[in-house]
């Protein structure tokens, strides 16, 4: 028994030249950014930010305590 003509599936054929490459990183261009004359400027310290982030993790202490007591003691 011969199988039908229309019915035989042929191979997935592979294409010869083609060559993978993986992307690369995108292409940079570089920006001018030009400052105006009156243009205000913060000027922060490693200081300031260590000093910012002790008081927040002494502020954020106790907060989170209190949470943590409601939700463990709330019966």
């Amino acid at each position: 028994m011969t199988p039908c003509p229309d019915l035989v599936a042929d191979a997935p054929k592979s294409r010869p030249d083609v060559r993978y490459s993986p992307p690369g990183p995108p292409k940079s261009m570089p920006v001018l950014v030009q400052h105006e004359p009156g243009a205000p400027t913060m000027n922060i310290t490693g200081g300031q930010v260590v000093l910012v982030l002790a008081l927040a993790l002494c502020l954020a202490g106790p907060l989170v305590w209190a949470f943590v007591k409601y939700w463990l003691f709330a019966l």
